[in-house]
C-alpha cells in the first residue's frame, strides 16, 4: 500500500487497503494478545495511511471520513503505535478542515493533539506540529494575541531546542506586529538573529536576511508613527 502511494497509483493502494482490512477482520479476538495488537496496529496504520492518500487526491469529504474512522475505532487504544496512529489522523483531520476553511474546528483537532499527546515525549514531533501549525491559523486569522500566548507554551516545552526557538521567535515578530506591539517586535527580530547569526547554513544566513528585513520595516514604522520624516525619502 506504502509503495503504490508513493508511486501515486492510489487507486490500487486504496484497494490494497481493502485486502488488509480484510484479513485483520479476518482474525478471531481470541488470538495471542501479542498478535490481537499488531492487527489493530496494522489495521489502524492502513486506515490512516488511506486518509492520507485521499487527501492527496483532494477527496476530502472521504479523507475527513477515514480520519474519524481510526479516532473513533482506536482512540481508547493504549498501545503506543495504535496511539501514534490516532494522533497522525488527527493531523490530517486538522489539514482536511483547513481546506473547507472551517477553523474553529481545525483549532479543536490541534488543541485534542495537544491535550491527549503532548506529555509523551514518543509524540513529541507530531505535538511540535501541531503547535506550530495552531500559531500559524491564529495569526492567519488575525488572533494575535492568542498566537503569542500560544508561542510561550511552545518556549516553555521546548527550552533546549534552538530550531523550535528560532520558529517561535519569528511567530512572535508577525504576533506583535499584529498587536501593534513594534517595540516587541524588535526585540523578537534581534533574538532571531543572535539565535542563528553563527549558522554557516545558507538557509540560515537567508533567514537572518529576512528577520532583518522585517526589523528595518519596523523600525520604519515607529520612526513614521512619531511623525518624524521616515525611511521612503530616499
Amino acid at each position: 500500500m506504502g509503495a503504490l502511494a508513493e508511486l501515486q497509483r492510489t487507486d490500487e493502494a486504496i484497494s490494497c487497503f481493502d485486502e488488509i482490512v480484510l484479513i485483520c477482520d479476518g482474525f478471531d479476538s481470541g488470538g495471542a494478545q501479542g498478535l490481537e495488537v499488531r492487527i489493530r496496529e496494522d489495521h489502524g496504520s492502513a486506515l490512516c495511511m488511506k486518509s492520507e492518500i485521499l487527501l492527496r487526491q483532494g477527496k476530502l469529504e472521504e479523507a475527513l471520513a477515514a480520519s474519524d474512522e481510526v479516532v473513533e475505532r482506536f482512540g481508547a487504544d493504549q498501545h503506543p503505535e495504535v496511539r501514534r496512529g490516532v494522533a497522525l489522523s488527527l493531523t490530517t483531520r486538522a489539514a482536511v478542515l483547513h481546506h473547507f476553511e472551517r477553523w474553529q474546528e481545525e483549532i479543536d483537532a490541534y488543541n485534542e493533539i495537544l491535550a491527549t499527546y503532548s506529555k509523551d515525549r514518543s509524540f513529541r514531533d507530531i505535538g511540535l506540529n501541531a503547535r506550530c501549525s495552531k500559531v500559524g491559523l491564529l495569526l492567519q486569522l488575525g488572533r494575535c494575541e492568542d498566537a503569542v500566548h500560544a508561542c510561550a507554551d511552545i518556549r516553555r516545552g521546548f527550552r533546549n531546542d534552538r530550531a523550535v526557538q528560532v520558529t517561535t521567535t519569528i511567530f512572535e515578530v508577525d504576533g506583535y506586529r499584529g498587536r501593534g506591539q513594534h517595540k516587541k517586535a524588535l526585540k523578537a527580530c534581534d533574538e532571531v538573529v543572535d539565535l542563528i547569526r553563527s549558522d554557516p547554513d545558507v538557509g540560515s544566513r537567508r533567514l537572518v536576511a529576512h528577520v532583518l528585513r522585517l526589523k528595518a520595516s519596523r523600525s520604519g514604522h515607529s520612526v513614521e508613527g512619531r511623525g518624524s520624516v521616515g525611511v521612503r525619502g530616499n
